[in-house]
């Protein structure tokens, strides 16, 4: 999935991004795994060799998707069972984030010599 979080990029033809609109009756959750399940897998499946190109899905061949939906109240449960490891998955990814920045800054200033590791750790636990 992406978040807020994630840093910029270019789209192209080639990739898509999803997401609930409007008065949807399902999260960005439920999409993510429904996309990830055997029932798009089946649709895309009958509609990927339509073209003489590679496997493909058109504009109009996803617009023809059709989301299977439980009831309101599994799709409630579905949400409050994996908000929360959602909401940790994104923390892990900004952390990985900082830990990445943190190692490109601190690395090469460790390895030329300009900066000590005492003083490495301490700039560690500023940024922690």
């Amino acid at each position: 999935m992406i978040s807020p979080h994630d840093a910029e990029f270019v789209y192209s033809p080639q990739v898509c991004f999803f997401r609930p609109v409007g008065d949807a009756p399902f999260s960005a959750p439920y999409l993510f795994h429904w996309l990830r399940g055997q029932d798009f897998w089946r649709q895309a499946a009958g509609m990927k060799g339509q073209t003489d190109m590679a496997d493909y899905l058109s504009l109009s061949d996803i617009r023809s998707l059709r989301i299977s939906l439980p009831t309101e109240s599994a799709l409630a449960a579905f949400d409050r069972r994996c908000a929360p490891l959602h909401a940790r998955a994104e923390a892990a990814r900004l952390e990985n984030r900082t830990l990445a920045d943190l190692r490109d800054t601190l690395l090469p200033q460790l390895v030329t010599g300009k900066l000590r590791v005492k003083d490495a750790v301490r700039v560690v636990e500023e940024a922690v």
